[in-house]
């Protein structure tokens, strides 16, 4: 809990760097990448030596011949572009899940992250609740001698004290658990420092007019709308689609016969036949093959490729309705937070205050009875305590739909930057001192 701020893009550009999850990725693009040398390439000819009509006893014959041919195969217009957009396109339809991998674990990251940032907000109200607990310990330890006071009830106030006490350290141990938790995510070290910076709740906002809407999913639509734009792994579905295509591009070609020019020249022996000795001949030629079943072929791949754009759409589809279901649960819980969040800042809190208030200054004067002070204080200290916690889940959430929706980095980096330069501070409560 102390250090220097360690802000979450910092955490994630760290990940980044050597995380397996992320290296696995980037080597999947590399290896499409490294095909496109060797993919489009106009295919090599061909050369052949050979012994034409040999005697079992290897004696000259005079149509004994050495031949010497040379070939090449040939290729349609287009057909090798076509081959080489279809790798391009496979490898273009990875690289999207480079950056996709990085918003993965922004997104299990995030709820890590600020569960700790709700940890350490918690820590900081309960450390400032312990100084009014001394001040009436003191106020009571100068009573005892005139009788307003008794040891029983500076020892109450100090069992108050001892159980903030615990409660603190039960976070700090809670606290360690959840930054080895994160650290591991990320391929820290176990023992590396976390330390979220201190920051008001609507710092990262995912709202137009970063306040909260009237409604609970009043910008759901929009919210989804950003995320099929931002995500990476739209990005790469609709690359394979276009990958699909290309390959159906490229499986038409063989339809067409594959034809190969070729030509020969033959070196004839001398032999019995006079009229054979020192002939040699040149052949030329041009073969083809005959697709008979390459329509078949064809048409196979077509439907390959058919069907793997319904599958893809439908999985765009899918991911639609699955990104608007956990973005509506955030809306929902930010909602539900934010009402209460008002109403313990601006009504609870402030009536707990001046019940504190009126029982202190009974007490001062020997009006009013210890344990309505007791009961006050407590109550305040549960209200404060609670209104922090919700405060942060608020951010959190806020910061779980940025991440959702592919926005998280630049934002977070943006306003951590702003944060660490001009620090900000939990908002006064106006409890006590």
């Amino acid at each position: 809990m102390h250090g220097p701020p360690t802000p979450f893009a910092e955490l994630i550009g760290e990940a980044i760097k050597e995380h397996p999850a992320v290296r696995a990725r980037r080597a999947q693009v590399e290896v499409e990448q490294a095909r496109l040398g060797g993919v489009g390439l106009v295919p090599d000819p061909m050369v052949s030596l050979s012994a034409m009509s040999i005697p079992w006893d290897f004696s000259a014959s005079s149509m004994s011949a050495i031949s010497l041919g040379i070939s090449q195969p040939l290729w349609w217009p287009g057909e090798l572009d076509a081959l080489k957009e279809q790798v391009l396109a496979e490898s273009r339809a990875l690289q999207p899940a480079v950056d996709e991998a990085t918003v993965e674990l922004e997104i299990d990251a995030v709820e890590l992250f600020y569960e700790i940032y709700e940890i350490d907000r918690s820590v900081e109200v309960l450390e400032e609740l312990k100084a009014p607990l001394t001040q009436i310990i003191e106020l009571l330890t100068a009573r005892i001698p005139t009788g307003e006071a008794s040891i029983a009830q500076i020892e109450q106030v100090r069992m108050e004290f001892l159980g903030i006490d615990d409660e603190i350290l039960a976070l700090v141990h809670g606290r360690m658990g959840k930054v080895a938790e994160l650290n591991a995510l990320l391929n820290r070290p176990p023992m590396a420092a976390v330390r979220p910076p201190r920051a008001a709740p609507s710092d990262l906002m995912p709202f137009p007019d970063k306040k909260q809407p009237d409604e609970p999913l009043q910008f759901l639509d929009e919210l989804v709308e950003r995320g099929m734009k931002s995500r990476p792994v739209v990005a790469a579905l609709q690359a394979q689609k276009k990958s699909a295509t290309a390959g159906a591009r490229a499986a038409k070609w063989q339809n067409y016969p594959r034809l190969e020019v070729f030509g020969d020249w033959q070196f004839r022996f001398e032999g019995d036949d006079p009229m054979m000795d020192g002939t040699d001949y040149f052949s030329i030629g041009i073969r083809s093959s005959l697709p008979i079943w390459s329509g078949a072929k064809k048409d196979a791949a077509e439907d390959v490729a058919t069907a793997k754009v319904v599958e893809i759409d439908a999985n765009i589809a899918t991911f639609r309705v699955e990104l608007r279901r956990k973005i509506a649960a955030q809306l929902a819980q930010l909602h539900h937070l934010n009402a209460h969040i008002t109403y313990e800042r601006d009504t609870l809190i402030p009536q707990a205050q001046r019940v504190r208030r009126a029982a202190m200054a009974g007490l001062d004067v020997g009006r009013a009875d210890y344990e309505r002070w007791l009961r006050a204080e407590q109550r305040l200290v549960e209200l404060r305590v609670r209104l922090v916690e919700r405060e942060a889940e608020l951010r959190k959430f806020n910061v779980m739909i940025l991440a959702l929706i592919g926005e998280l980095p630049l934002q977070v980096k943006a306003a951590e930057k702003s944060n660490l330069t001009h620090p900000s501070h939990p908002t006064p409560l106006g409890g006590p001192k």
